[in-house]
């Protein structure tokens, strides 16, 4: 699993006429100046530091923006949302939905950080939407730096995995230069975006790691985003001995009803129904939660009944072949599509339609 950030602005959407709009409406309004966002380099900084330098620029006295600020944050969001169209799915950038469809097949945690208000990013979610491929979204107005906003996103996506994320196993994608200088700050994955206010020339003298002229080929930015997980985390490996163990003993129930007495009343097309059944709820589960290692969960959780080739040991019985080999097939169907539902977290996501639905 890997932790993806992305940028919003020029990454994913280009908005960038709508906030020109509202920015100069706001400032004529409380400033009597003509002032826009493309008036300065504003890519990968909040829309707080964005208003301070155009103030500063347009020679607005400070005390009288210190005092304005609130109130054009809050002037901002609505005037945004009244200029935003109904349906505003041109301005998605190519490969976009693409690209966060097949993200949000796999196991990466994806989320957002931009220096945009949380009333801008709900009003572009609710236009686009683009929303429900986000587990969260983290602020600029939140924080001062860029820096400190990926921080919160990898802290709270942290605490909501619980699992610690570093280094490569985090993905910082943007349109900036800021974008790469924040990601190296975690010695995070890089990839830039050529799709923004920052050339192509610019954003590759801050060597980020990977450089696309846009994320249209989304299939190319997949395979950047995943291209260092060969390696299995720590994590990832102590999770694997905790559920094999389990899993071994699930099995070792799972032989207890193969080989054990029939009880008082008991036929061998009920115990062998529930057989099938407990191991394939065994390798369900266990490879639920490595999905990485569903092929071995399945494996392990049929394991357990190897003890009944001590059986054949003694003699290979009709009755012990019968018990023995259809258990082999519900595990691996179960570690199978236990892996399946772990890996996209299908049932994460059906817990969190119904929350939002109630």
């Amino acid at each position: 699993m890997k932790l993806v950030i992305f940028d919003l602005d020029q990454t994913l959407v280009d908005f960038i006429t709508i906030h020109d709009e509202t920015t100069l409406e706001l400032f004529r309004r409380f400033f009597g100046v003509d002032a826009r966002l493309t008036d300065i380099d504003f890519a990968g900084r909040s829309l707080a530091d964005n208003f301070g330098e155009l103030a500063r620029r347009k020679n607005v006295p400070a005390d009288k923006f210190s005092e304005k600020l609130p109130e054009l944050l809050d002037n901002y969001e609505r005037i945004f949302a009244e200029k935003m169209p109904q349906d505003a799915s041109r301005y998605i950038l190519p490969g976009v939905k693409e690209l966060l469809i097949e993200l949000d097949k796999t196991d990466n945690f994806i989320v957002l950080y931009t220096g945009d208000s949380s009333g801008t990013v709900d009003t572009v979610f609710q236009a686009t939407g683009l929303g429900k491929y986000f587990r969260f979204s983290q602020y600029g107005t939140e924080v001062k730096t860029r820096t400190e906003m990926a921080r919160k996103a990898i802290e709270k996506a942290a605490a909501l995995t619980r699992r610690k994320f570093s280094g490569k196993d985090i993905v910082i994608i943007g349109d900036s230069v800021r974008d790469i200088d924040c990601g190296k700050e975690f010695n995070a994955l890089t990839i830039a975006v050529a799709t923004g206010f920052h050339s192509a020339e610019e954003l590759a003298a801050h060597k980020p790691d990977y450089l696309f002229k846009s994320l249209k080929d989304y299939r190319k930015v997949l395979k950047a985003i995943s291209g260092t997980s060969k390696w299995v985390s720590l994590v990832d490996i102590i999770r694997m001995i905790v559920f094999v163990l389990i899993a071994l003993i699930l099995g070792l129930f799972g032989a207890s009803l193969l080989f054990s007495d029939l009880g008082p009343g008991e036929t061998m097309t009920r115990r062998l129904i529930m057989a099938v059944v407990f191991f394939f709820l065994s390798g369900l589960v266990v490879s639920y939660f490595t999905p990485k290692f569903w092929l071995l969960g399945g494996l392990v959780s049929w394991g357990g009944a190897l003890l009944g080739f001590g059986g054949l040991l003694r003699g290979p019985t009709t009755e012990t072949v019968i018990y023995l080999l259809p258990s082999i097939a519900p595990a691996f169907i179960g570690g199978y599509l236990g892996g399946v539902v772990g890996r996209r977290q299908l049932l994460g996501k059906l817990v969190r339609r119904l929350f939002r639905r109630g």
